[in-house]
């Protein structure tokens, strides 16, 4: 009594399907999108094939504690965005199987790292992939580079 409540499927988290390594969206072999928990990915690929810009959410938490923001009250001031390597493999993933070429950058936060949006863009330029992509942004956390 008192613990996490799985799908009956599952036993535990490690047993959800996962991809091929390095394939972030791929179903292992064999499964079939209606085997998946609550049937979660229903509809999924209608949804991203009409999709004009692809959403890719970034990160979770906030390094700011504004007083107006319940950010902080979920995530405890815990902030981590994922890599510019792992942004990069998730929008290659997705115009392979998708063809999408034009990402929406979801997280509010992208920018608050000027070190990281530098290394970003620097591992877009090498990656030599022509993808488009979009941000939201804090006006104090952006410069005129």
């Amino acid at each position: 009594m008192g613990g996490a409540v799985l799908h009956p499927v599952l036993k535990r988290i490690g047993d959800f399907p996962q991809g091929p390594p390095g394939d972030p969206f791929s179903l292992p072999v064999g499964v079939k999108k209606t085997e998946y928990p609550l049937g979660l990915l229903e509809g999924l690929d209608q949804a991203i094939e009409t999709c004009q810009r692809m959403p890719l959410e970034l990160g979770r938490g906030c390094p700011f504690a504004c007083k107006f923001c319940s950010t902080n009250d979920f995530f405890r001031r815990n902030f981590r965005l994922k890599s510019p390597g792992q942004v990069i493999a998730q929008m290659r993933a997705l115009h392979r199987l998708y063809g999408h070429t034009s990402f929406e950058l979801i997280h509010d936060m992208f920018t608050v790292n000027r070190k990281r949006v530098v290394a970003f863009c620097e591992a877009m330029v090498a990656s030599g992939e022509k993808f488009q992509w979009y941000c939201s942004a804090r006006t104090d956390s952006v410069d005129d580079e």
